[in-house]
């Protein structure tokens, strides 16, 4: 019931303050929805909801309109739903065609019991960290989610495979055709972007305040930067405050580039985006940033191994993005053939 308060808390920071509406239990303890016969309670969603939604108070503070940020606040409250009812969909399909992790989550949790020599006092403590009430709820997550995984792989991965043929295509007509005959490529032409980052680094063991703290004054700096308030390497006041923020260059780069997640995203939809040079800020492993193109031309590839190695790039991306595709079609088929409720936020 802890969470449940945090979350609730949370949404009267966020939101005009509307809970007193509701009778109290309907609040702590209503059904959101039901797979199945699983229900999936107001708690749950709170509890997911809590750390996101406290990088929208930090943007609200920040600067984002209350309208705008109560808008955001009810996507996320329903894409986050539509995650847990899509969790519990795959456990079910999991369970219904008798598939088993057991054995491999109990050697996993041998082997971590091993890591920590018996000192119980001690795996807790890192349990807890890691956001686990016990050793129980460790076994139970890791294995809801190994079952999952295994389950996505064995029936998305298999359709998700992109043809020679599919490939070969895909490749000709985004990097061929006329957008080369423009250029007079032989080969292949790209596009090259001038990339910079500001960079709000944070340490490793960074607490939950500091990180709030660092994305709340990196997404000033993005409304400030936004407003064309930036000056080369000289920051506009709103970057200022608890984290100094590095400027750095990060060279030219092409359109097939790939990073980490977090970066590959902002930098995906930094290149979509009509009328904006920089991206959100997102949080990276060692801090938050924000990405910024400066500069975009066209290039032609005429090497062959540079060639083949573009096209094998493309094929990769190509493959996620059906891997997406099918997915949701595959989550759309246990839809209909496990029972879904929703009810009203």
């Amino acid at each position: 019931m802890r969470i449940a308060l945090a979350g609730i808390a949370l949404l009267a920071l966020v939101l005009p303050v509307r809970a007193e509406e509701e009778p109290p239990g309907e609040l702590l303890d209503g059904i959101v929805a039901v797979v199945g016969d699983e229900p999936v309670t107001r708690s749950e969603l709170s509890e997911m909801l809590v750390f996101q939604g406290r990088l929208l108070k930090a943007r609200k503070d920040a600067g984002l309109p209350a309208g705008e940020a109560e808008k955001q606040f009810r996507k996320l409250q329903v894409e986050t739903l539509r995650h847990l009812v899509d969790n519990r969909l795959i456990l079910l399909a999991a369970k219904a065609d008798g598939m088993s992790v057991t054995e491999e989550v109990r050697r996993r949790v041998e082997k971590l019991k091993t890591s920590f020599s018996g000192d119980v006092p001690k795996l807790e403590k890192y349990l807890a960290a890691q956001g686990f009430s016990s050793l129980a709820d460790y076994e139970r997550q890791m294995g809801e989610e190994m079952l999952r995984q295994r389950m996505v792989f064995a029936q998305v991965r298999p359709r998700a495979e992109i043809a020679d043929r599919e490939a070969q295509a895909a490749f000709d007509e985004r990097f061929r055709g006329k957008r080369a005959e423009a250029l007079g490529c032989e080969g292949a032409a790209v596009s090259r972007y001038a990339l910079e980052q500001v960079w709000f680094p944070l340490p490793e063991d960074a607490a939950p305040e500091l990180i709030l703290a660092a994305y709340g004054q990196a997404y000033a700096c993005y409304l400030g930067m936004s407003a064309g308030k930036f000056g080369g390497a000289e920051a506009p006041e709103q970057c200022k405050g608890t984290v100094v923020p590095l400027f750095g260059d990060l060279g030219e780069v092409d359109e097939t580039k790939t990073f980490e997640r977090s970066f590959q995203d902002a930098f995906d939809e930094l290149r979509k985006a009509a009328g904006s040079n920089c991206s959100e800020p997102f949080l990276h492993k060692d801090g938050v940033r924000i990405l910024r193109i400066t500069g975009t031309r066209e290039e032609c590839i005429d090497d062959p191994e540079e060639v083949t190695q573009l096209r094998d790039t493309l094929r990769g991306r190509l493959e996620e993005e059906k891997f997406e595709k099918v997915l949701d079609w595959w989550l759309e088929e246990l839809r209909g053939k496990f029972r879904v409720e929703m009810k009203a936020l």
